[in-house]
């Protein structure tokens, strides 16, 4: 069959819209690759499932979902009624109320007090328990009560979206080693970023993003199912919050969805750290194709963070200014 062309106007199935002149100003300025991948007037929209999801969405600090599991299978029930009542401050900031272990204390025999361990830290209690080392990653004492949980399309939060508090990615746009896929998210109409933030900071401040990942769109049975990929941050507790909320997004809008394979996500959902509800739900791995996406000629396509996955170009289908792939990918499936 010979290759046809294809107009501009059918490149982009979902629309355009008008770059703002305050991205290219941030683009131009800090992102280092800029002048390798210059802005064009207009991008292209993504895909209208993400035009259910995209918004801000409030993320309150909270014991992480192992934490309950942890309590239940606790050996000595010595303990149990002092770490089931723990607060969320306790937790973060890793050391018991003062007054509140002292009262616990007076509540036991001498044989019993012996038996505790004389500081109130967390950690101590957790000695011995295989939970200590998710104890230790529960991210700083500093991480605010309150902060925004932000799904987007807009170049602007692909642009930042490793900007991280203490951690870093390839992706990062002043000095990641791979961050020539960065700009390739504005043109995948497949691709939404989740980041949480905290209330005070907004995306391209710097060390803003205290966790983030990527959510894609895919095709299984004719039917949209949305994907999770892998997640980065240096605090796991909110890392398994972001993930958590975004299940319950997921659920409230009856979609279909799961986690990219051979990523840390899955890894933290088959862990049952994420809560057992979540592990339960896991099903089998499928393999499924996203949408074709046109590509600028000599730009990089995006990063795709999850395993046994391949961008498959479309022969069929020319254009002197562009290139068009599309995504297959393995997920595992998470039942409804």
């Amino acid at each position: 069959m010979a290759l046809q062309s294809t107009t501009t106007e059918h490149l982009f199935p979902y629309g355009t819209f008008p770059v703002d002149p305050a991205l290219s100003a941030c683009y131009t300025q800090h992102y280092s690759r800029a002048h390798r991948y210059p802005l064009p007037n207009q991008l292209p929209s993504h895909h209208p499932q993400f035009s259910h999801l995209v918004g801000v969405y409030p993320l309150q600090y909270s014991l992480p979902p192992w934490w309950h599991t942890y309590i239940t299978h606790a050996k000595s029930d010595l303990f149990k009624p002092l770490l089931s009542s723990v607060s969320a401050q306790e937790f973060r900031a890793g050391c018991f109320d003062q007054a509140r272990w002292k009262a616990f204390r007076e509540t036991l025999s001498d044989e019993e007090r012996r038996r505790l361990p004389q500081s109130p830290k967390l950690v101590q209690v957790l000695e011995g328990t295989g939970w200590s080392g998710r104890f230790g990653n529960r991210g700083p004492a500093d991480t605010p009560d309150d902060c925004r949980l932000v799904i987007s399309t807009q170049p602007l939060d692909f642009l930042y979206m490793s900007n991280g508090r203490e951690w870093h990615s390839c992706q990062h746009l002043w000095n990641g080693g791979e961050n020539q896929h960065l700009p390739g998210n504005f043109y995948d109409t497949g691709v939404a970023v989740a980041m949480v933030l905290p209330p005070d900071k907004h995306v391209e401040d710097d060390a803003s993003v205290l966790a983030r990942t990527t959510l894609r769109v895919f095709r299984h049975k004719e039917r949209p199912v949305v994907a999770i990929g892998r997640t980065y941050h240096n605090n796991e507790t909110v890392a398994f919050l972001l993930l958590c909320r975004l299940a319950e997004i997921f659920d409230a809008h009856h979609l279909t969805w799961g986690l990219m394979i051979e990523v840390n996500t899955l890894d933290y959902c088959e862990e049952g750290l994420l809560g057992p509800a979540l592990a339960q739900r896991l099903d089998k791995d499928v393999l499924v194709a996203g949408e074709p996406c046109w590509f600028p000629h000599n730009w990089w396509v995006p990063y795709v963070d999850g395993g046994d996955h391949q961008w498959e170009p479309d022969w069929q289908r020319k254009h002197d200014d562009y290139y068009c792939l599309r995504l297959l990918a393995t997920i595992r499936l998470m039942r409804p």
